[in-house]
């Protein structure tokens, strides 16, 4: 199971703030983007990212991959923006919250990998004929928006449910993930195949990293 951190910051002060803190420990982050629409509060934006990456001029990030998270209602705005700014970032993966797409999910133009995120209410069965078409699927284990937000357990489940759909792709659980709620997780029959802590590194971060993957090897 990978370990990585979700990044959702409001402005480019703490955005690099964490980049640095971070940066030693991980090769792979996840950073959120929101546009005060689809979630109530507006994280720092695409452009204002890359100018920062840029400006910073660390070599060691460009070393780094990244999945952009999109919690925004125009996602085909922001893949545009992203196509641009990959000679500063290097993205392997752009998700998107099933809410947001059409019926029918038509051709997403770049060279990225997409994948689904669905929020605690969205269901599996419900949405497959969209969900089989892509090779990697979110669970929000939290209502989105904002770091610090109470774990919802009953979408462990859906874990359950896509493997027996036939689902074979990767499955990442992102929202309150810390020790406490990893733990429970690895009592479950079916695991993700990565998980994403926020807030949970914001401080200790090499203790928290070493809890989880502790509680990953004793399973």
């Amino acid at each position: 199971m990978l370990i990585y951190p979700s990044i959702l910051e409001k402005n480019t002060d703490d955005l690099l703030k964490r980049l640095k803190a971070l940066l030693p420990f991980f090769s792979y982050f996840q950073i959120d983007i929101t546009d005060g629409k689809f979630v109530p509060n507006k994280t720092v934006q695409i452009e204002e990212i890359a100018t920062t990456i840029e400006r910073w001029n660390n070599g060691t990030i460009k070393q780094k991959t990244f999945e952009f998270h999109l919690m925004v209602d125009d996602y085909v705005s922001e893949i545009e923006k992203l196509n641009l700014i990959t000679n500063v970032v290097k993205i392997k993966c752009v998700l998107i919250h099933i809410k947001v797409l059409p019926a029918v999910p038509y051709p997403l133009s770049s060279n990225f990998q997409f994948g689904l995120v669905l929020n605690p209410e969205d269901s599996v069965a419900d949405n497959w004929d969209s969900i089989k078409q892509f090779d990697t699927v979110q669970l929000m284990t939290v209502h989105p928006g904002q770091q610090g937000s109470p774990f919802v357990p009953e979408v462990l489940n859906k874990i359950e449910e896509l493997h027996k759909l036939g689902f074979g792709g990767k499955i990442i659980l992102d929202g309150a993930m810390n020790d406490k709620t990893l733990a429970f997780v690895m009592k479950q029959k079916y695991l993700p195949d990565a998980i994403c802590p926020g807030s949970y590194f914001s401080s200790d971060i090499i203790h928290h990293l070493e809890l989880l993957q502790r509680i990953i090897d004793n399973k």
